[in-house]
């Protein structure tokens, strides 16, 4: 019998927890930020107020690829 362990994802908005910082830049004056860890069917939720570029990795598999960007206008 397999046991399937669950697969963790994060949207990391926090320089200090990305593997290369650059991976990770907020406007200034913006607190990172992130949603924890998610699991399958999990969902994150957040008001973004200032314009500007946001962009992010998941903690957990920035290496492969895993990150993205959020343009507010």
């Amino acid at each position: 019998q397999t046991c399937a362990l669950p697969i963790l994802h994060t949207i990391t908005f926090d320089p200090a927890q990305a593997a290369d910082k650059a991976n990770v830049q907020l406007p200034a004056g913006i607190q990172p930020f992130g949603s924890g860890d998610l699991s399958e069917d999990d969902t994150f939720t957040h008001k973004f107020t200032e314009k500007g570029t946001y962009t992010y990795v998941c903690k957990y598999h920035e290496s492969m690829g895993m990150k993205g960007k959020v343009i507010v206008s």
